[in-house]
Parts: structure tokens; C-alpha cells; sequence
């Protein structure tokens, strides 16, 4: 299915981006899981710019109301472990 991204922190996300940019353009399929405080990144007025070449926008279901109008899907633990089975590669960023 391609290439997972657990993104679980906002320090440095230019940097897991690129990657991601670069797996996406050599034809695989890129998915994005933002948790804990990576879900804040949701809410930065350049989140649709730079998540936008993904297949895929989630956001792990944590109790927390996250900014209204971002097309993401809140999903749950057991969600993302069938994610992480179904996927090539998962890379998590802490």
C-alpha cells in the first residue's frame, strides 16, 4: 500500500515532508497519521500546502477537538495497527 508516516511531533517536519515528497514522486503511495503533538501541526496556517501530495490525511483519535475544514479522517489505535499492517514501510516521526 505504500508508505506510512507517523508523524507524532512538530520538531522538524520540513525535514520528514521532503522525504515524504521524495518517496511520493518516485511512484509510491505516501499516507500521513498526525498523534499526539504532531496533531497540533494541523492547525498551522500552511498545513494544506505542505501535506497536500499525500494520498492520505488521518489523525489519531486522542480526545482532542483539532481545527474545523481540514480534510483529515480521525481514526482509532486498532485503525492505525491495520494501517501499519497493510503498508510497505512505516516511518514514525517522535
Amino acid at each position: 500500500m505504500g508508505t506510512l508516516f507517523i508523524i507524532g511531533s512538530t520538531s522538524e517536519l520540513e525535514t520528514v515532508f521532503q522525504i515524504a515528497r521524495r518517496i511520493k514522486e518516485r511512484g509510491s503511495k505516501v499516507i500521513l497519521v498526525f498523534r499526539g503533538e504532531g496533531a497540533r501541526f494541523i492547525d498551522h496556517p500552511s498545513f494544506r500546502e505542505e501535506t497536500g501530495f499525500s494520498d492520505g490525511i488521518y489523525i489519531l483519535k486522542d480526545g482532542k477537538e483539532y481545527c474545523g475544514g481540514i480534510s483529515a479522517k480521525t481514526i482509532s489505535p486498532h485503525e492505525l495497527v491495520e494501517m501499519m499492517e497493510s503498508c510497505e514501510r512505516v516511518v514514525s516521526w517522535v
